[in-house]
């Protein structure tokens, strides 16, 4: 297929799943294991820079990682094979970074780190556009993290340092407007209100399982009460702390791809925060250490200032443990499975009864989930693995032949969160063959009470 054809250009990914296809063919063992290998190797690269951010911190090194690679939101990400196009930017870009933090030390292999470096982040834009990112995060490092040196020196040597990046990303930019015939992407189709986008952002950050029903008023007023409370604290540490550095280039990496979403994409889903996951993770455990030790330190020398400090690591040390609860390590997220159980059983059926039909037959699709969702949550009905056009394509490379159109009837499914869906007894299927009019309907019959539909 043209790459204009799907309005995105990521050759890296398209080339790691073909890589996986030669391996396995069809089987998504192979498929899902490659994802976790690649999500286990960010994990390590965030634990490698955290570790030498912080100058040898290992708990601070250790907990980031954790906090990340636990995290929930990341379910859907490492166990969709699609959603690789997620996990291997941030592998790439993450190695990126870190091999010019080993370049930014003296050493016999810094020109090559450098090289690498290069070839690593360029790598990530064939991955994902959204690191483009990158050059920005490398800025950011050399303008907080250069001590000693007047401001312009820095802001000449953090130019001087990421022009090779920016070269590499105009070049990238232009390659892929040439090809796609313009910017493409999602376009205009599926744009919400920025506020809400906004919301998304960080409800799946901080309450992925959206147990506490975050909206922006209260994004807002958590900001405006950490300023009150501890804006004495965070102006000290950002000036004379490594730590308050640290946190200034987390959080612009943390919001920059909020920036590049609320531009391009118009819509953000919870696939979208994989790589932000990664310096919020970093945030949490930068703040809950640090207020931790503050607040031993103080306790016997004013214990009123140590009470604030203590508050500040009981927030954070609430906020990872509700976040551990709920990850794949702790709980079971059968919306996944279900998902991939029905699909396959869908088309199997359709595999069972398409060699059979006439040239041209239109196969209507009653009962089809657009997704399956938890009872008592609310869906969203942008993307689903049971798009029409996965069907159809999955119909063509076993049938290229094949003309039959595939009218999809879509409705929505709710599923308890705990319920392994049994296939072979929760759903039957009916088909209708009305031959005269060219036209087979096949029908999806839940036999189930515990799964219900909602138009």
């Amino acid at each position: 297929m043209e790459p204009w054809a799907t309005g995105f250009y990521r050759p890296i990914t398209a080339l790691s799943v073909s890589i996986d296809y030669i391996i396995w063919g069809l089987n998504p063992f192979g498929y899902n294991l490659t994802n976790l290998i690649y999500h286990v190797l960010v994990s390590v690269l965030f634990f490698l820079i955290m570790f030498s951010l912080t100058k040898g911190n290992l708990f601070i090194a250790w907990l980031s990682a954790i906090v990340f690679t636990t995290h929930p939101i990341l379910a859907n990400d490492v166990q969709v094979i699609p959603y690789r196009q997620d996990i291997l930017p941030a592998f790439f870009m993450l190695l990126s970074f870190f091999l010019f933090l080993v370049y930014t030390s003296a050493g016999p292999l810094k020109k090559w780190c450098l090289m690498l470096s290069l070839l690593s982040f360029a790598s990530a834009l064939g991955s994902k556009e959204t690191a483009i990112i990158t050059p920005l995060i490398i800025f950011t490092y050399v303008i907080v993290f250069s001590n000693g040196q007047p401001y312009k020196e820095k802001l000449f040597k953090a130019v001087k340092v990421c022009l090779p990046f920016l070269l590499i990303a105009v070049l990238y930019v232009a390659w892929r407007t040439y090809l796609l015939h313009g910017i493409a992407g999602y376009g205009k189709s599926l744009q919400v209100s920025v506020s809400e986008n906004i919301r998304n952002y960080f409800a799946y950050l901080l309450d992925p399982v959206e147990r506490l029903h975050i909206n922006i008023r209260h994004i807002l007023s958590l900001l405006v009460l950490i300023s009150l409370l501890y804006w004495g604290e965070i102006k000290r540490s950002f000036t004379d702390s490594i730590y308050g550095r640290l946190i200034t280039l987390l959080l612009i990496w943390m919001l920059a791809p909020l920036m590049i979403f609320l531009f391009t994409l118009g819509f953000i889903d919870n696939r979208q925060a994989y790589i932000p996951s990664i310096p919020f993770s970093g945030i949490i455990s930068v703040v809950f250490v640090r207020n931790l030790q503050s607040a031993i330190n103080k306790i016997r020398v004013t214990p009123l200032s140590s009470l604030k400090n203590f508050t500040a690591s009981a927030i954070t040390l609430g906020l990872i443990a509700y976040l551990f609860i709920y990850s794949p390590l702790i709980k079971n997220y059968r919306e996944v499975e279900n998902c991939g159980k029905i699909c396959k059983t869908v088309l199997n059926k359709l595999m069972e009864i398409v060699p059979a039909l006439p040239p041209e037959t239109t196969v209507h699709i009653y009962n089809l989930p657009v997704n399956v969702y938890p009872k008592g949550t609310t869906p969203i009905t942008d993307g689903s693995c049971f798009e029409n056009g996965n069907y159809k394509k999955f119909l063509n490379y076993y049938y290229p032949d094949n003309r039959v159109k595939l009218v999809p009837h879509y409705t929505i499914w709710n599923i308890d969160t705990d319920y392994p869906l049994n296939v072979n007894s929760d759903i039957k299927f009916e088909i209708k063959d009305k031959k005269d009019e060219g036209i087979v309907e096949l029908v999806i019959k839940l036999m189930n009470d515990r799964i219900t539909i909602s138009q």
